[in-house]
């Protein structure tokens, strides 16, 4: 893990929550995670971090890839087409889409009724993805915390 200058946290416009940073040496992607969740053990081989909240309703997860898939979806354009496919294969609904560029947003309901908003950058082959995933008596709050830590997601390289 890589820590980031504090400013670059800060200046993710008015804080919502207090956040963390982290940095992933292995894709070089930069975002910044609530400060209140609790860190789990990372994965073997270094693609990312994940936290939760004490109880486990709450789940912020980031991670990057060079994956088959990726690889054959190298546009945002393409990705997202393919990811929308991928949710609502696992009977997600979804009611945000949007494509930015070198990057896409997707929101919705997964099929357990909890709230997920995804935020992926995409290029040369690669994506880093952060993931937050909350229930919707939650909604209030974390509505903006999720779009707060998706706005800190950045190549760092």
């Amino acid at each position: 893990m890589r820590l980031w200058p504090a400013a670059l946290v800060l200046a993710s416009a008015a804080l919502a929550a207090p956040l963390t940073a982290y940095g992933n040496a292995r894709f070089g992607y930069l975002v910044a995670a609530p400060a209140g969740l609790l860190a789990q053990r990372p994965p073997d081989n270094g693609d990312g971090q994940s936290w939760q909240s004490a109880d486990g309703q709450v789940k912020v997860s980031v991670w990057g890839s060079h994956a088959p898939g990726v690889l054959n979806q190298a546009t945002p354009a393409a990705w997202i087409t393919h990811s929308a496919q991928s949710w609502r294969e696992q009977g997600a609904r979804l009611t945000y889409r949007r494509l930015l560029p070198g990057a896409f947003v997707l929101s919705g309901f997964q099929k357990d009724g909890r709230i997920f908003y995804q935020k992926v950058l995409v290029r040369n082959g690669e994506e880093a993805a952060v993931l937050v995933v909350y229930p919707v008596a939650r909604r209030a709050v974390w509505d903006r915390v999720a779009a707060q830590v998706a706005s800190t997601l950045r190549w760092g390289r």
